[in-house]
């Protein structure tokens, strides 16, 4: 790993797209260790950072994770691999050599004999994710308006136009609704500051309480959890599902035990019924991502596929969906 010296040597890096970049905030006191995120540089969190943050780079990811290891301690305590454009690199034992996954070598070998079911909880499952993952971000708007743009960014700063983005996703927020939002800012951003940018549905130690809190301050006045999960969703996109009623449909037959009158302890506990699935398909889901080459991250698929193709859409509203007919 070397030291990147120069902004304009960060964004030749970046420009290049080839290897990864190391945020290092081991300087910023004890709590920095959270947010030491390794990227690849073609990642688009960290292509709008900038070099207040020491960054280091290497061509490689076997040497990017010895390197980390030796100097600056174990994975996912002192450091962790980013949510979003590294979410399928997991967690090997330090006596074995890591090397990158095959499927992100994007080699085309073997592409069809990757594994393309998702096996879910209620025993549905849905085959073929990779043509369905293409299809409903070729044909559904919301992949265009919405996961693309990178207009929002993953920091602790709710801002109103962070807010208006979800309307983007049809949250239908009138201005008064997004005013009462922004008038829950403080508490908002509290939460948001005690879960990392960066923080996977993958990861190992979730802040569950932290995320309990983050639903109870936005959550609000014509504020429910499809429009709460719209707007936060972009804040932590590799954490937070969009839960509408036919995701929370999905959840509720999957735990039919979620009887807690509190609704941002329902939502929590469904983010935990979502977690297993995903934890059970997490290669199927980075695969499928990878090989369409989607800018989206594993929660946002599986909350696609459930949306689209597990049939609860179906059976909510005996029809399918607008984009289907």
């Amino acid at each position: 790993m070397i030291r990147i010296e120069s902004d304009a040597e960060f964004r030749q890096l970046c420009s290049r797209g080839e290897g990864f970049i190391y945020n290092d905030f081991s300087e910023k006191g004890p709590g920095g260790k959270d947010y030491n995120i390794l990227h690849r540089a073609s990642c688009h969190w960290v292509n709008r950072s900038n070099l207040n943050v020491p960054k280091y780079f290497s061509p490689n990811l076997d040497e990017a994770v010895a390197w980390l290891c030796h100097y600056r301690g174990e994975e996912r305590v002192n450091w962790k691999c980013c949510g979003t454009c590294l979410a399928g690199a997991n967690s090997v034992p330090r006596s074995t050599a890591r090397r990158e996954p095959d499927w992100l070598r994007q080699t085309g070998e073997g592409i069809g004999d990757l594994q393309d079911s998702l096996t879910l909880q209620t025993g549905i499952t849905i085959k073929g994710c990779r043509a369905k993952l293409a299809e409903f971000c070729e044909k559904d708007f919301s992949y265009r308006k919405y996961d693309l743009p990178s207009e929002v960014l993953e920091d602790n700063d709710l801002t109103e136009s962070d807010v208006q983005f979800a309307n983007h996703m049809v949250a239908r927020m009138a201005p008064y609704v997004i005013k009462s939002i922004i008038s829950r800012r403080e508490a908002i951003d509290a939460a948001l500051s005690l879960i990392p940018p960066g923080t996977s549905m993958s990861d190992e130690n979730i802040p569950w309480p932290a995320i309990k809190d983050l639903f109870d301050a936005t959550l609000g006045p014509e504020v429910g959890p499809p429009r709460a999960t719209k707007i936060l969703h972009k804040k932590r996109p590799a954490l937070i599902p969009i839960l509408d009623s036919v995701v929370i449909s999905y959840c509720e037959a999957a735990s039919p035990n979620v009887l807690d009158i509190n609704k941002a302890s329902r939502m929590t506990t469904y983010l935990k019924v979502i977690k297993c699935d995903i934890d059970t398909n997490l290669d199927v889901l980075t695969q499928s991502i990878q090989t369409c080459g989607l800018r989206i991250t594993p929660v946002r698929a599986f909350d696609i596929l459930i949306w689209g193709y597990s049939g609860e859409y179906e059976r909510l509203f005996y029809k399918p969906p607008l984009w289907k007919r």
